[in-house]
């Protein structure tokens, strides 16, 4: 008996999210972390913001929820 198939769901790529905008400065999607809702949050020690939010597939069939790092721009 072959073991279940687990789907795995490819977020779109990370330069298509949006930038938030914190206490005056644009942050700017990084990477996506394998972290879970309850650790992803928080500054890191780079000064980058920890977010989970739901985040859309390439497939377009909905969206999962994904630890998200958003760092300010460098100049």
């Amino acid at each position: 008996m072959r073991p279940p198939v687990r789907f795995a769901r490819r977020h779109i790529p990370i330069r298509l999210l949006s930038p938030l905008f914190i206490s005056s400065s644009y942050y700017y999607a990084y990477r996506y972390l394998p972290y879970d809702g309850p650790v992803c949050g928080g500054v890191t020690e780079n000064g980058c913001e920890l977010r989970w939010m739901d985040v859309p597939t390439e497939d377009n069939d909905g969206s999962t929820p994904q630890c998200v790092e958003f760092c300010p721009q460098q100049q």
